[in-house]
């Protein structure tokens, strides 16, 4: 074999040795975005969860606000109630005479 032959034959293995590796590095590559793929797809559904869940509890806030706001109402209500002593027996100037009180019996 000669000088020009040999160069050809050496040339050709490392042709064909690059093809491998270039083929191995398209394998890595598939592997690597296949993967990438299935992690944004996970992070997407788990974002969709979340957003729901988020949506979900916001609109229980939203609930228990409006309750709390009922309540503080009510409260101030009752408050008020009291201080006239407006619909509280004991309050009333009747109610010091234990005979007056609704349903007393002796």
């Amino acid at each position: 074999m000669g000088g020009v032959e040999k160069l050809g034959v050496g040339m050709e293995q490392k042709v064909v040795q690059l093809q491998r590796r270039i083929h191995q590095q398209d394998r890595s590559h598939k592997a690597l975005h296949d993967e990438i793929a299935g992690l944004q797809r996970e992070l997407r559904d788990r974002e969709w969860d979340e957003g729901r869940r988020l949506k979900i509890l916001q609109e229980e806030i939203g609930r228990l606000r409006k309750h709390m706001e009922e309540l503080e109402e009510e409260n101030e209500n009752l408050k008020r109630e009291l201080g006239t002593g407006a619909g509280c027996w004991k309050c009333s100037s009747r109610s010091r005479d234990w005979s007056t009180k609704p349903n007393w019996r002796p």
